[in-house]
């Protein structure tokens, strides 16, 4: 959620996508690289938590807010109905290290 504003695009030119968020309260890729290459981070925290579910639907996309696989599944099934614009924010652990973390 460096940005996001993408939603807004596709909502005003009516896109049926589905954007997923995996959401962790922080810039994850950014803190584990730091954190990884220099042994510390800076800024890439939140101490306000961000509800992209939120966010999405104030663009005018419809949002859902996930922690569980059955919830992803069903939240993709209604937006996939829905033909809209549709956020799908799945809830993750702050500690899991992404894939991309570890090609280098």
């Amino acid at each position: 959620m460096m940005q996001g504003t993408e939603i807004s695009t596709a909502v005003n030119q009516k896109i049926p996508m589905i954007f997923y968020v995996f959401n962790n309260g922080m810039l994850d890729m950014v803190d584990k690289g730091m954190r990884y290459n220099i042994g510390r981070s800076a800024g890439t925290r939140y101490t306000t938590a961000m509800n992209a579910t939120l966010f999405a639907e104030s663009l005018g996309a419809i949002g859902y807010r996930c922690t569980k696989m059955e919830e992803i599944v069903q939240a993709t099934e209604i937006a996939l109905k829905e033909r809209q614009t549709a956020v799908i924010e799945i809830l993750v652990e702050k500690e899991e290290v992404p894939p991309t973390l570890k090609r280098g």
